[in-house]
């Protein structure tokens, strides 16, 4: 039996289909909801300065699916890309940056090009 004949579609708008990381007393987690509910906790988190990622799996229960498919992955990768930005927020905070989002791209940039020049340095001749 294929990972495709082992899903069950369901149609109706209580299917928990839906998986959203974010940061929830200062760990990252992921938390199954329906897509509705998703989107209600995304534009609230983004609301309040935080990030997070919503993955939406249409008609199939996202829990089901992150066992049987490349949604695990997925999930863990966009744990690991909000825990390095949570470490980010945190070291600029540290340092008093600003939290207005355009100032702080800027300060992100600008330590990713030193980083690239350390690299450059670090191996020309």
């Amino acid at each position: 039996m294929t990972n495709g004949a082992c899903l069950k579609q369901i149609d109706s708008a209580e299917t928990r289909d839906s998986v959203i990381v974010m940061e929830d007393d200062g760990q990252i987690v992921h938390r199954f909801c329906t897509a509705d509910e998703g989107a209600a906790m995304a534009a609230a988190i983004q609301d309040a300065g935080a990030t997070c990622k919503v993955f939406t799996t249409p008609g199939i229960e996202a829990e089901m699916l992150i066992t049987v498919s490349t949604l695990g992955k997925t999930v863990e990768d966009a744990k690991e890309d909000l825990r390095r930005a949570v470490a980010v927020r945190r070291v600029l905070d540290k340092h008093g940056v600003p939290s207005d989002p355009q100032i702080r791209n800027a300060v992100n940039a600008a330590v990713a090009e030193l980083r690239l020049l350390d690299l450059r340095q670090a191996f020309s001749p």
